[in-house]
């Protein structure tokens, strides 16, 4: 599936696709990934590593039971999302857990809204699919606020989940969204 979307830059006239991610991305999705990671806090070690494990599984299932998607603003990839099974338990198979970014100079002009509407078209069209979760944190109001547009809700609280700086705190919002 590819599709695309305006931005809200230069009265809509910038074109973000958003696609199903290939291997060949993998290499710049690990990147954007440390960036957007080196502005909250540091990488444990081994994690990139795992994360380019997942991200080939991902990509080599082709959209059929998972998904990742990025976005290509001026033919640099700018954003990308995964929605992956929750557990590994079978009894959790109807739910998809996403996870996306965008780079920091690149948000606030739609590409979150584009990414986020292709990730439910896609979970609407997957017979798997029956419900999104994802976690957020209580600071990131851009990001509550692009959830509950599509109308994903708080489902529970972890109190002071993260350490923002020292002595300050941010919780962790669950959220989700039933598709069918």
């Amino acid at each position: 599936m590819r599709l695309d979307y305006r931005t809200k830059e230069d009265g809509g006239k910038k074109k973000v696709t958003i696609r199903n991610a290939t291997k060949s991305d993998i290499p710049t999705l690990i990147e954007n990934m440390q960036r957007a990671a080196g502005e909250m806090t540091r990488i444990k070690p081994g994690v990139i590593e795992e994360h380019k494990r997942r991200l080939d599984m991902i990509i080599e299932d082709n959209g059929r039971k998972v998904l990742c998607a990025v976005a290509e603003l001026g033919g640099k990839l700018v954003g990308s999302l995964t929605l992956e099974r929750d557990m590994d338990v079978k009894n959790s198979d109807h739910v998809r857990h996403l996870d996306m970014l965008v780079i920091q100079e690149q948000r606030r002009i739609g590409i979150g809204t584009a990414l986020m509407d292709y990730a439910i078209k896609w979970s609407t069209d997957n017979k798997y699919v029956e419900k999104i979760t994802l976690e957020v944190y209580s600071n990131n109001q851009a990001a509550i606020g692009l959830c509950k547009k599509f109308g994903f809700e708080v489902e529970g609280i972890r109190k002071k989940q993260f350490i923002i700086s020292p002595g300050r705190y941010a919780d962790e919002f669950d959220m989700g969204l039933f598709i069918k």
